[in-house]
């Protein structure tokens, strides 16, 4: 809270700033990766179908109202980055974004038929027992087949 103390007090004293709300979400981000291109596609497709199923596994109620309105996808070869999308009312939504997002995963692997009992989540900070072995994995947080 500081920095943003901080940050806010320098905008003042240099004269002030105009703003405009594009978009109102707090956002979390993961990675699924996958042995083809075809593969990471087939799965963005079934998230598109199964999207309200999803959604209702990832929401994590409190006062404000947070929940998820929408699941943007990157793809990228055979990974497909997907970008969580969620309200939360008058609150940051820090915690109840990432616990929601880490609900709708698991969920994910648990139910799609590419990833049920066959995947494993990588550390979003490498570890020296099992270092993430992409640029994805390092990055995002990746679910992916096991070999």
């Amino acid at each position: 809270m500081a920095s943003y103390s901080r940050g806010m007090r320098v905008l003042t004293e240099s004269g002030g700033v105009t703003t405009t709300v594009v978009k109102r979400s707090m956002q979390r981000a993961r990675c699924f990766m996958f042995q083809t291109a075809r593969e990471a596609r087939d799965f963005g497709e079934w998230l598109v179908s199964n999207f309200r199923r999803c959604e209702g596994r990832g929401r994590v109620h409190h006062s404000g109202g947070q929940s998820c309105f929408e699941i943007e996808q990157y793809p990228l070869a055979n990974l497909l980055y997907l970008r969580f999308n969620y309200t939360t009312g008058d609150a940051a939504g820090q915690n109840m974004t990432g616990k929601a997002t880490f609900a709708a995963c698991e969920w994910i692997r648990a139910t799609h038929p590419a990833h049920r009992s066959t995947c494993s989540r990588a550390a979003s900070t490498p570890t020296r027992s099992t270092p993430p072995s992409t640029p994805c994995a390092r990055a995002a947080g990746a679910w992916s087949p096991r070999p």
